[in-house]
């Protein structure tokens, strides 16, 4: 009985260890099949940029920069695809977000629909740039709020997903 005790025990934690490494093998799958996918979007290569996403009071931040201050050909791509989702934006037609995220994310259909309600302002930086989205209809910027957290968590830059003041 003791033999058998510890032969099921050994192939339970061995199935619990098969089954660990199976999901964290599909998540670094996904991760890298979303990578690719916005990196496709973005028009330059997502290793060489660093993402930031942040919620402000008035409604959120996207901060895109290039790894090297000196990549000109991504700093353009950074500039250019910003701008271009502030145009899409504006006129509800991002549907970029949900290709890049395999879904469509949290707060994207309201701030579509509230578009109108939301103000988006694009501006260069020295090495990418910034698309702000500010509100002071409090329910265009949960909205916004809620696209903030879903892409600091599919993108786990570290950023913080709560309102700075």
């Amino acid at each position: 009985m003791g033999k058998t005790m510890v032969r099921t025990t050994s192939t339970v934690l061995l199935l619990l260890i098969l089954v660990t490494l199976a999901a964290a093998q599909a998540a670094t799958s996904s991760e890298s099949e979303m990578n690719a996918r916005f990196s496709k979007v973005l028009g330059t290569d997502v290793d060489k940029v660093v993402q930031h996403y942040y919620l402000v009071k008035m409604g959120g931040v996207i901060e895109l920069t290039a790894k090297d201050p000196n990549d000109t050909a991504t700093i353009t791509a950074l500039r250019k695809y910003l701008e271009a989702q502030k145009a899409l934006y504006e006129k509800g037609k991002n549907d970029s977000d949900a290709e890049v995220h395999g879904k469509i994310p949290d707060g994207l259909a309201t701030m579509k629909k509230m578009r109108n309600d939301i103000t988006f302002y694009s501006t260069e930086t020295d090495s990418g740039a910034v698309l702000r989205m500010f509100s002071v209809n409090d329910q265009a910027r949960q909205a916004v709020h809620d696209f903030m957290k879903f892409q600091i968590s599919e993108h786990k830059t570290g950023d913080s997903p709560t309102v700075d003041q």
